[in-house]
């Protein structure tokens, strides 16, 4: 029983600096990224109809490595690896999968209508 004590008590111990690591590497891709370029590339079913064209998405924020914009009427929102990936989600939208390289965000949003979508850092 102490030694399974011990184990779990190194395992956690190794895990907090593990943990702050990651934060910080995320953390590095805090600010407000300005929209540059929204392309629309069709629709999920048939016409597309009902899906707006529009010439820049609205700005993302990063804060603390957790990332969130506006879309539509509902916020699409996610955390950053510390690689720089970026997955966003809403409950009743589709989803944003990019990608920050350089202090710029590229990537596609999936829904009902799909977009190729671009942020720089302000």
């Amino acid at each position: 029983m102490k030694r399974l004590f011990c184990i779990s008590i190194a395992v956690w111990a190794t895990a907090i600096p593990f943990s702050a690591a990651a934060l910080a590497q995320a953390t590095a891709f805090d600010g407000t990224y300005v929209g540059v370029s929204a392309t629309y590339r069709g629709a999920m079913s048939g016409t597309g109809r009902g899906c707006p064209q529009f010439p820049a998405p609205k700005p993302l924020t990063i804060s603390g490595g957790h990332a969130r914009m506006e879309w539509s009427d509902s916020t699409l929102q996610g955390d950053v690896t510390p690689q720089g990936g970026l997955t966003l989600r809403a409950a009743s939208t589709g989803n944003f999968t990019g990608q920050i390289a350089q202090g710029r965000i590229t990537g596609a949003y999936a829904g009902h209508c799909n977009y190729d979508l671009v942020w720089q850092k302000r």
